[in-house]
Formats: C-alpha cells, sequence, structure tokens
C-alpha cells in the first residue's frame, strides 16, 4: 500500500505520514508569498528559513491544508533553504478517513484491472482517489 499512498501524495501534493521536507530555491521569487509544495503544514514551529547558510526570521508561516511563508521584512538574498514537517500525523489513523479510504479504492481497482496488457491502465487513479485527492490539491495559478 505504500505505492498507492505515494500515488496520492504525488497528485494530491500531500505528505500522508509527517517527514520532513526540504525545499532549495536559488533566490526568493517576487512574489512576497511563497506557497509551500507539501501540505498539510501543521505545526508552525517545525518551520525553518536561512538564506545564504543563515538563519532568515523574517516571514510569517501560513500554516494548514494550503501552506505557505509571507515576507514581513526585506526579501532574503542568495540561495534559500526552507525545511518544515509536513503531514496529517505519525500514525496511520492520523490520515483523515477519506484519504484513506481513497487508497483502498485505488487497490481494489488496480486489483480488478491485473492482466490488463496496456501499461498506461495500471497507473490511472480510480475517479474515488482523483475526486477525494482533489479536494486537497492546491490550485495552480
Amino acid at each position: 500500500s505504500d505505492f498507492f499512498s505515494s500515488l496520492l501524495e504525488d497528485y494530491a501534493g500531500l505528505a500522508l505520514l509527517t517527514q520532513t521536507v526540504r525545499v532549495t530555491l536559488d533566490c526568493w521569487p517576487q512574489a512576497s508569498v511563497f506557497p509551500l509544495p507539501i501540505a498539510p503544514l501543521l505545526d508552525v514551529l517545525s518551520v525553518t528559513v536561512t538564506a545564504d547558510g543563515d538563519g532568515f526570521e523574517a516571514y510569517a508561516v501560513i500554516a494548514g491544508q494550503r501552506p505557505a511563508l509571507r515576507l514581513t521584512g526585506d526579501r532574503p538574498s542568495g540561495v534559500v533553504v526552507i525545511e518544515y514537517e509536513a503531514g496529517f500525523g505519525d500514525a496511520g489513523d492520523d490520515v483523515p478517513a477519506d484519504l484513506r479510504m481513497a487508497i483502498l479504492d485505488q487497490v481494489a481497482v488496480t486489483y480488478d484491472a491485473r492482466g490488463v496488457t496496456d501499461p498506461r491502465q495500471g497507473t490511472l487513479l480510480s475517479p474515488h482517489m482523483a475526486r477525494t485527492a482533489a479536494r486537497y490539491r492546491r490550485v495552480a495559478l
């Protein structure tokens, strides 16, 4: 089921179980708000930012399903490294029930499609998993 969990995580930009995410940017983007790529961010204290190896603290954290960092001062210069803990928790029961059910549905659909000769058919998301994951995905602007 790790494969199916990873499939959901990749599609929705989620971390189901708590894990450390590291984002390295050549420079801070032009916008003052930087959306963090993996959600959810539950613990704002887990966020650390360095700019050219030095600690950087002129930002505010927007936590939750659409996590982001908002500059509160001057843009940092140089390479920016953002590290934070993303995920719903440390145990499978911490993952929302709708996501757990979507993974189970994907397992069942894949089992039903066993023996399909077209390799692309084996990687398609089930309609249930796609709908559920879409509720958690960040809208691309």
